[in-house]
């Protein structure tokens, strides 16, 4: 990996450092402030996907909805997702003689 210190400085140049305290701000607050509600708001929002509000207002078990949202996101630690970590596996399914995906895993249960 080649690294762009040129790159790097003019992005440092870009922030204007001072000497004081660091605030920290919460992004999806309203007042900047961490709050559950924010959490909620922001994982329903229509803009961060189709499907996300239907799993979270849903009427089903959290362990359900959290594991859905991970699906969604792409997040379950499947073999393809490992690959991509640089595991040194094989990528073949189980279950069936395809690569697996989270697509191939929940058809092939």
């Amino acid at each position: 990996m080649l690294i762009d210190w040129n790159k790097i400085l003019t992005d440092m140049n870009e922030y204007n450092f001072v000497n004081g305290d660091d605030n920290i701000l919460w992004k999806f607050g309203l007042s900047g402030r961490f709050s559950v509600k924010s959490v909620y708001n922001a994982m329903t929002r229509n803009d961060s996907g189709p499907y996300y509000k239907n799993i979270w207002k849903g009427k089903i078990p959290n362990k359900i909805k959290f594991s859905l949202w991970l699906m969604m996101n792409n997040a379950v630690l499947t073999k393809d997702n490992l690959l991509r970590r640089k595991w040194p596996r094989s990528p073949s399914c189980y279950f069936c003689e395809k690569d697996e995906t989270i697509f191939t895993l929940i058809l092939s249960m």
